[in-house]
């Protein structure tokens, strides 16, 4: 096209759309109603379509209707008083009535709305009083007329031209319009997979899955050997999470979370493999899992790309709270799962790994309504910041899908000052002989995590800085700035019940701030249970007064090196203190559930929830000009010195196993055996309580089943089982281990296997 053609082409289009306008606003007006705007409802991105069309008028859209609260004063003088152990409303938590009844919109409200959105020709197809939002289907025309705005199209992506407006009347009751544009997306939080070496000087072998490859250090420090190997393939399992991270003595004390009815909710846009989480706990000898899979609209979305994230979201969370059940809310819309889990406030904790790209601020702030409504019921939400370090996601307009930034984008639901953001770490852990972890958080060498490069983090650009964020490094910025926490999510990777083309698969090496997420969630829960009850609320308050009284004293493992510059975004460096990319750090999880539990939270003094303001045109992000970091005084490297682990009286005597050694004979190659059994007998007059039941490499003998779980007590004469499998992959001689950890004198106990291929 010719530049004079061209120009005169795009100067009738920009006429035409000015005329379109024009058109709706009069149809709006007519009548001489007052109208509302709803401030920052439309998408930022569509300025950069190129050239436009109006779209086509009879295209359906489904449209949600999100109504706010009121009294917003009151319920953040709530939220502050359930967290002030001085306060008569000290964890004193809300059901989902009472809060509709108390900050929600009134039953006539919502029905003036759907009477309303009726009268403008919309079909409502479902009202969740509960959840305070409204569905509707409407074409292009009835949406412009009623919203007052435009709808243009360029190619697939389509998206109102202007901010949409409302009857006066619904000022404060309506405050955000969804699906007037498709130019958004969401995606899980940059689940990563490592190809495992086979050694140390073996090629690394990178492959990244369900997320960007723009970061050049991505495979960052998988070049070590971590403890657990199974089939060849080296990473982390359940129990080496626990070990880590100092879990396992609140474990063997008896805290492996809380118990039913209580449990740890999951928002996924997936179905799942139930094989593949069956193959998770089996595999590992871990406890059994008590998962229930729950559909908000009734029917599964079925199994998508997204399938892993669930995967590794349930075996995680799962990990760190073996004995607490796990919800999946799965529905192909991610804020249905997240609602669904809100609403029906089975769940103490709630884990989301997920971030949305390209959209609007009214969205991050109705979503935050949401979050409000969680912390006032007793939940605690914990949400991946991404593996896109500073950078973060962007809405790619060619391929309607996000993508790593280009600028400065931290995750804004992640942002909400009503959920704990968690970031990332990396590490090099150390072993034994027999493959097992003998690193323990904070203590060097094994135990020493850097922030990892793509760890999302930043300062929020819709969410003002609440009351509680506050302490040594926290920037004075005015904005609420991600993550407050952290836990591994790279190097050396974890192990899961992977789903491949329908058969269950055991798979290494995965990682990210998907898994980050899960495993906070997860703890939470032996927190709770230290705690003596199901519910804590939001944790931020509490975790940043102690991190103000001090880090190692209560359990928090600062994290001081790192940098999560991505995609050629400038980032942040970790150092001392909080840092905008590993927040605190990790924990030291026996020491910090104390120190929580100990220490009572300060009554700040309360802020209101932040209005959304308009998102600032993007601009290039200045380079901060470099400060030294400061260096902290040495100080002789600790001794893993956790909450004394409970020691039963007298200690227990010799446990007994029998067999010691047990012999499979010859097999055909990749057939299986019968299972042969392995019996642990107490003949002792003190109580034993089980700590793990594992194979030293797992390769040709599984554990097909096992009544020796992890927190299992044998009392006097009392006995439990395991039974073993042999499988050879290859001719030749084959040997394994089975080794019990428990508390006795004589722990650990070992059975040789052997067998041969043939």
């Amino acid at each position: 096209m010719r530049a004079a053609h061209k120009l005169k082409w795009m100067a009738g289009a920009i006429a035409a759309l000015a005329g379109w306008t024009l058109a709706i606003s009069a149809i709006a007006s007519a009548g001489g109603a007052g109208a509302a705007k709803l401030a920052n409802n439309h998408p930022a991105e569509l300025a950069q379509l190129g050239p436009v069309v109006h779209a086509n008028p009879a295209m359906t859209l489904t449209i949600t209707v999100v109504l706010g609260v009121h009294d917003q004063a009151k319920l953040d003088r709530l939220l502050v008083d359930q967290q002030n152990p001085s306060s008569p409303e000290y964890h004193h938590w809300l059901t989902p009535a009472q809060f509709a009844r108390r900050f929600g919109p009134t039953p006539a409200q919502t029905d003036a709305v759907v009477q309303w959105l009726r009268g403008q020709g919309m079909q409502v197809t479902s009202i969740n009083r509960l959840g305070r939002t409204i569905d509707a289907a409407a074409s292009v025309t009835q949406a412009e007329g009623a919203f007052a705005t435009t709808i243009v199209e360029h190619g697939a992506s389509y998206g109102n031209t202007a901010d949409p407006s409302v009857p006066a009347k619904f000022a404060g009751l309506i405050v955000a319009i969804n699906g007037l544009d498709n130019m958004h997306a969401v995606m899980p939080s940059g689940l990563h997979r490592q190809v495992p070496a086979m050694s140390a000087a073996s090629p690394k072998g990178l492959t990244l899955a369900l997320a960007d490859v723009t970061h050049p250090g991505a495979d960052e420090g998988f070049a070590s050997s971590p403890d657990v190997n199974v089939g060849g393939s080296i990473a982390f399992g359940p129990f080496d999470i626990e070990t880590y991270y100092n879990e396992t003595p609140l474990i063997i004390g008896g805290n492996s979370g809380t118990a039913s009815p209580d449990c740890v909710a999951l928002a996924e846009d997936s179905d799942y493999l139930d094989s593949a989480v069956s193959l998770f706990a089996t595999s590992f000898s871990f406890p059994s899992f008590n998962i229930t899979r729950v559909l908000p609209s009734g029917t599964s979305p079925g199994i998508n790309g997204d399938e892993t994230e669930a995967l590794l979201d349930i075996d995680y969370a799962h990990a760190t709270a073996p004995a607490t059940p796990v919800h999946v809310y799965v529905n192909s819309s991610l804020y249905t799962s997240i609602q669904s889990s809100i609403t029906d406030n089975k769940c103490g904790a709630i884990s989301i790994s997920f971030g949305y790209c390209g959209a609007s601020s009214s969205f991050y702030t109705g979503l935050d309504s949401l979050f409000a409504q969680a912390a006032a019921q007793g939940q605690s939400v914990f949400i991946s910041t991404g593996d896109w370090g500073a950078a973060g996601l962007a809405y790619n307009s060619s391929t309607n899908a996000c993508a790593a930034g280009t600028t400065r984008n931290p995750s804004e639901m992640a942002a909400s000052p009503h959920v704990t953001a968690v970031g990332g770490t990396t590490f090099r852990p150390q072993w034994d002989a027999s493959g097992d972890d003998i690193s323990v958080v904070g203590v060097a060498p094994g135990g020493i995590e850097s922030g990892w490069g793509s760890s999302g983090g930043g300062a929020s650009q819709i969410f003002a800085k609440p009351a509680w964020q506050a302490g040594p490094g926290v920037p004075n910025d005015a904005a609420r700035d991600i993550p407050d926490v952290s836990m591994i999510a790279w190097s050396p990777g974890v192990f899961i019940g992977a789903d491949v083309s329908g058969v269950a698969q055991l798979q290494c090496c995965w990682g990210g701030t998907s898994l980050s997420a899960p495993l906070w969630a997860g703890y939470s829960r032996a927190i709770a249970k230290q705690h003596g009850a199901a519910r804590l609320g939001m944790l931020d308050p509490t975790l940043y007064s102690l991190a103000q009284k001090g880090l190692l004293t209560n359990g928090i493992e600062d994290v001081t090196s790192g940098n999560n510059s991505y995609n050629g975004v400038t980032g942040y460096n970790a150092g001392a203190g909080y840092d905008q990319v590993t927040g605190w750090g990790s924990a030291d999880m026996t020491a910090f559930a104390s120190a929580y539990n100990g220490t009572p939270s300060p009554t700040p003094t309360p802020s209101p929830t932040p209005t959304a303001t308009p998102t600032p045109s993007p601009a290039p992000t200045p380079t901060p000009t470099p400060k030294p970091t400061p260096t902290p005084t040495p100080k002789p490297t600790p001794t893993p010195n956790p909450a004394p682990t409970p020691t039963p009286t007298p200690t227990p005597g010799p446990l007994t196993i029998s067999p010691t050694s047990m012999s499979f004979g010859g097999l055909k190659v990749n057939h299986s055996s019968s299972t042969s059994s392995v019996t642990l007998s107490n003949s002792g007059s003190a109580t034993a309580t089980i700590g793990s039941a594992k194979l030293t490499t797992g390769t040709d003998f599984t554990i097909a089943s096992s009544t020796c779980t992890a927190g299992k007590t044998l009392a006097k004469g009392a006995s439990c089982t395991v039974g073993v499998k042999f499988t050879p992959h290859s001719k030749g001689v084959k040997s394994d281990a089975l080794q019990i950890t428990d508390n006795a004198n004589n722990s650990p106990q070992k059975v040789s296997l052997s067998g041969t291929g043939q």
